[in-house]
């Protein structure tokens, strides 16, 4: 007998029951309690299909299978938590009924083990219930194309909020999509100078390690006159397709439509980014291709092929008293299955913010993204938001796109703090983006100069230094780089052709920013002046950068300490101060970061001298940089320091009162405020 899952209404929950109807016709509501069977394992072996069922959903945890006792297994079926659990250990699956999806949690001993999926066939009743869908196998299937044009045609036709506002940009060269009528073996780049604007898409994808197909002097003349599909790269080749089906005429791709050979062409098209994604009518992602060579539209692997991936059918009964199957899988880490290459590269975090609208091939879905927050994310299969990291990501994306649309930040401040929502938002968008990865180190700031650019219209008053903004600086320049790296030798994350030595574009890896305290009271920035490359612009590759400051000054030693295992520790400040009339060496009782030496591991354990410039301080504590010495009153940046106990867990109180800071942080908030104060410059 199949156990029929249906919806029951209440006036205050909706809950999910199963229908046994052994004895008579009654429906088993909210709660199944299997305890009072004998032996319900047995009795799944004897045939009956209700306990084989629910024992085989017991036992689809694949990484632990639990083998527990039949009497300890309770099916709760309801809207959101249990009310209440037995205090004895027990076995619980309870439906959950979210926005986007069923999904049925395995409980045990007051833990949750494991949770589960249920998929549902499109173009079912039950598909009008749940909105888990199958993976779509065929995404270049005459249907999956139907239904790109209808997100695409929805979105032109009924969506104000993504139109692009009224410019008369195109790219400097596009690739001309054939019409119909026309050879389609041949595409051919054309310059759009004096042409009226035409629609175009722009393509987002991985170039991979070799093999390009680019454009150069010395072939843009036969690019001009035409380039056979079938040379070019599998992903570019898809990508015409894709245009072609979606009746969009133009195409741009950074290889073909750039000459690669030319410097000054490469940075002024780069500084013209912002445009290049804004004003497409839609941008194309190849996000599960790592090479250009590997292609995007080629058929998927089913959910169910997937490794380990063990599944059931249940009965399901619709609202309409249909009775329809779902297949009931353990929900599994997407990114630990799929990761997609277009994730990983940081050209593409904002082709992605830039674009008003995205469609995205990745290795699970091809997904519809755009302004309307309504319709913000169509998918052809499985969920239409995966997991934490795309919702975070495509809530980011439209909240940026939005602001440099002239929209406003959802909040809940007064409209005064409207620029520091900028300034975190700014944050929040490095952060990301340093996560990725770059082929070219020097691309480091050019890669996110396109948003730069747009953020420079939020903040006229405002300067760009580097990859930061002046005003916030005070807080900004307290980076670290928090990729892993020797536990024994510092250095070699910067290399001076990426910047200058106090901006994050100095290193590679992901970074992390210290949090907000008061600038200290005498720190300012004087001036920051930047070089950057020719064609570049304000925003592209900085090849030299001076920072002039004033503040609080204070010298010192440093030498590493490898036998420390907290990163924070290996970095041992030592500095003088006068303690009951004395001056004594003693080591600062600081968290420290050094990100870039240039030094080698024989002279990596030596003190060096260093000199200490407070950025911000309150009384609880001090934060600033570590500098070293170069010529006159020229420094380079080093790394960071965070002088407050919270930053060292063997010296935190409990609480966080001034009275309950240990007596030596009470003490160095004094020798900080002695510091001379002087204006060095950083480069």
């Amino acid at each position: 007998m199949h156990p029929i899952v249906r919806y029951t209404s209440h006036s205050d929950f909706t809950t999910l029951a199963i229908d046994f109807r052994e004895k008579d016709d009654a429906w088993v509501e909210r709660t199944l309690a299997l305890r009072h069977d004998p032996n319900p394992s047995e009795r799944a072996k004897q045939g009956c299909q209700k306990f084989y069922d629910l024992m085989a959903l017991r036992d689809l945890s694949r990484e632990h299978p639990l083998q527990i006792p039949s009497d300890e297994i309770i099916f709760d079926f309801r809207w959101g938590r249990c009310e209440k659990q037995p205090a004895t250990t027990a076995c619980f699956f309870k439906w959950i009924l979210g926005e986007d999806q069923m999904n049925l949690q395995m409980t045990y001993d007051n833990t949750q083990w494991c949770s589960f999926d249920a998929l549902v066939a499109a173009d079912t009743t039950a598909s009008e219930e749940l909105s888990s869908r199958p993976f779509n196998t065929t995404p270049s299937s005459e249907g999956s194309m139907v239904l790109m044009k209808g997100w695409l045609r929805n979105c032109l036709s009924n969506h104000p909020t993504c139109k692009n506002p009224g410019s008369n940009f195109l790219p400097t060269r596009l690739i001309s999509i054939p019409q119909p009528h026309e050879n389609q073996e041949t595409v051919h780049l054309w310059n759009t100078k004096n042409q009226k604007v035409v629609p175009y898409a722009a393509l987002s994808y991985c170039w991979g390690q070799q093999g390009q197909v680019t454009t150069s002097g010395r072939n843009l003349q036969s690019h001009l006159d035409g380039i056979a599909v079938k040379s070019l790269p599998q992903t570019i080749q898809d990508a015409i397709e894709v245009a072609r089906n979606l009746a969009i005429p133009n195409l741009w791709i950074d290889s073909l439509c750039i000459s690669q050979d030319d410097p000054i062409e490469k940075a002024t098209e780069i500084s013209r980014m912002p445009l290049v994604y804004s004003q497409a009518t839609l941008t194309i992602a190849a996000s599960r291709s790592s090479s250009v060579h590997e292609g995007f539209v080629g058929d998927r692997c089913d959910v169910f092929d997937l490794p380990d991936m063990d599944h059931i059918q249940l009965p399901y009964r619709c609202l309409d008293g249909t009775c329809e199957t779902i297949a009931v899988f353990p929900r599994f880490d997407e990114a630990s299955f799929f990761t997609e290459p277009l994730d990983e590269r940081a050209w593409a975090l904002q082709e992605r913010f830039l674009s008003s609208r995205l469609l995205e091939f990745g290795c699970m879905q091809t997904r519809w993204t755009c302004q309307l927050k309504e319709d913000a994310i169509s998918a052809d299969g499985y969920r239409s938001i995966l997991d934490e990291r795309y919702d975070e990501l495509d809530h980011l994306s439209r909240t940026t796109l939005s602001l440099l649309r002239g929209g406003k930040i959802a909040s809940t401040e007064p409209p005064e703090y409207f620029i520091t929502d900028l300034y975190e938002l700014w944050r929040s968008l490095v952060k990301k983006y340093c996560d990725r990865e770059l082929t070219l180190k020097s691309d480091r700031l050019p890669a996110i100069s396109g948003l730069a650019t747009r953020f420079a219209d939020l903040l006229p008053d405002d300067q760009y230094c580097a990859g930061m903004w002046k005003y916030p600086l005070h807080r900004d320049l307290l980076w670290y780089n928090s990729s892993p790296y020797s536990p024994d030798i510092p250095g070699g994350i910067g290399e001076p052709s990426q910047g200058p030595s106090w901006s994050w574009g100095s290193t590679s890896g992901a970074i992390t920013i210290l949090g907000a305290v008061p600038r200290d009271s005498v720190f300012d920035i004087i001036d920051c002046n930047t070089v950057t490359v020719e064609g570049g612009g304000l925003y592209g590759a900085v090849t030299a950068g001076n920072l002039t400051v004033s503040g609080r000054v204070h010298n010192g030693t440093w030498y590493w300490d490898a036998g420390q295992q907290d990163i924070w520790r290996k970095a041992v400040l030592v500095i003088k101060r006068s303690v009951d009339g004395n001056c004594l060496a003693e080591r600062l009782l600081a968290g420290v970061r050094i990100d870039y030496l240039g030094i080698t591991a024989e002279d990596s354990h030596a003190p060096a001298p260093v000199t200490l410039v407070t950025t911000q301080s309150n009384k609880f504590g001090s934060q600033g940089l570590v500098l070293q010495l170069r010529s006159g009153e020229q420094y380079s940046r080093l790394g960071i320091f965070s002088c407050s106990w919270n930053n060292i867990p063997e010296f935190a109180p409990d609480g966080s009162s001034w009275e309950k800071t240990p007596d030596p942080y009470k003490s160095y908030s004094e020798w900080f405020a002695s510091g001379e104060v002087k204006t060095i410059t950083i480069v």
